[in-house]
């Protein structure tokens, strides 16, 4: 199975991109998905559900960022990738000291502030790959990234599975965390 890699940046934002809009309900209904389905308690359900559906716009920053960290990694350009981090770090501190302290927004400001400081590296990345001198590997957007998609995406489900098991451990300790007495106290305590 070959995969151009001209158009695999484009055919990631289209599996990236639906599978963010295939989980954004869960994170909209966060609350009765904690309560219900993974068995939390009722306070710990209410914090998290704000912060999730904040979250969303996370959710679909990663699915346009996550295709631009493998194109770059790649292309062997990870200080560029690094100093645009870098920068956007500082940004986001700023950022977030500004929404929860000065500002008083609490948790719902840090959430902002993230989704800013994720858009701002997702922009400068795009900039730094439409505008890097990728002549061989970048040609644009074409219809092409559409052909040969199916393909694709059964390359994306095994990857996905793999990134998945990753990210599943940590949540599952968030989830078991809060199933222990004093739970808030707990998850306060991962969070650190």
């Amino acid at each position: 199975m070959w995969i151009d890699p001209a158009s695999s940046p484009q055919q990631s934002w289209v599996v990236c991109g639906a599978t963010a809009r295939a989980l954004a309900p869960a994170y909209a209904l966060a609350a009765p998905v904690l309560t219900s389905l993974l068995w939390q308690l009722a306070d710990v359900a209410a914090a998290a559900a704000p912060y999730a559906r904040w979250a969303i716009l996370w959710l679909f920053t990663h699915a346009a960022n996550f295709p631009l960290q493998k194109f770059f990694q790649a292309q062997s350009k990870v200080w560029p990738v690094a100093a645009i981090s870098g920068a956007a770090l500082a940004v986001h501190a700023a950022l977030t000291y500004g929404a929860v302290w000065r500002l008083g927004y609490g948790m719902r400001g840090a959430t902002v502030a993230g989704n800013v400081s994720y858009w701002l590296v997702t922009a400068a990345q795009f900039t730094y790959m439409t505008r890097g001198g990728f002549h061989d590997a970048w040609k644009g957007f074409s219809a092409h990234a559409f052909q040969n998609l199916g393909a694709f995406v059964k390359l994306s489900l095994v990857s996905a599975v793999m990134i998945c098991l990753e990210f599943w451990y940590y949540t599952t300790l968030l989830i078991l965390v809060g199933l222990l007495k004093n739970a808030k106290l707990q998850l306060d305590i991962m969070s650190v």
